[in-house]
């Protein structure tokens, strides 16, 4: 078992000074390209915080913890902790838990660390005014009274936000694949209206 644990180990170490080294561009690059794609949530509240969209996300967030990083991150703990123990006579049981705690443990800080840089990222990129007046298309329904979500272009980048149709647009509800418009983001909700009100003089 311990040659498992030093492969990796040495597999893991490997790919972590690489990392190091050449600072992480490579890594970050494919990372933000994985965690930028999935629903988000954007607070453009002035903060910018932006949160993982609560619906149904549970396999989505599975499958962006099983990133090439967070994999690395683990062979190397694991492999680090199961060598150490191995080499002190630990029970094989009880060095197998621990190498895989501690693989799991390093895994989860570094994702939770990269979505904290991540969402900084964002926050300090969008603001409220950056986002007034873009077009949006309606992926969920969308009413005055229930939220539903719009998706958009704001600088490149694709974003999903919570969205309720405002009160002074002229329709109660839009339906998913019309186009709103942006008129205003408060509390993690963008209010959107249709293009009639933004094209129209009187408003």
């Amino acid at each position: 078992m311990v040659k498992i644990y030093l492969a990796c180990l040495i597999f893991g170490g490997i790919f972590i000074a690489v990392t190091l080294l050449f600072g992480g561009d490579g890594d970050v690059d494919l990372d933000v390209d994985a965690d930028m794609d999935v629903d988000l949530d954007v607070d453009a509240d002035v903060g910018g915080d932006v949160d993982i969209d609560a619906g149904g996300e549970g396999m989505t967030a599975a499958i962006k913890f099983l990133s090439f990083r967070n994999i690395v991150f683990f062979l190397a703990f694991f492999g680090l902790t199961g060598t150490v123990l191995t080499w002190l006579n630990g029970p094989f049981l009880l060095v197998l838990a621990a190498a895989i705690g501690m693989g799991f443990g390093a895994a989860t800080l570094m994702h939770r660390v990269m979505f904290h840089l991540l969402k900084n990222e964002v926050g300090q990129a969008l603001s409220v005014d950056s986002l007034v007046g873009l077009p949006a298309k309606v992926i969920i329904n969308i009413t005055k009274d229930h939220r539903g979500k719009v998706m958009l272009d704001a600088g490149g980048q694709e974003l999903q936000l919570l969205a309720l149709s405002a009160d002074e647009a002229a329709q109660d509800a839009f339906s998913a694949g019309e186009t709103v418009y942006i008129l205003r983001v408060e509390k993690s909700t963008a209010y959107v209206v249709e293009e009639a009100f933004i094209g129209s003089p009187l408003k």
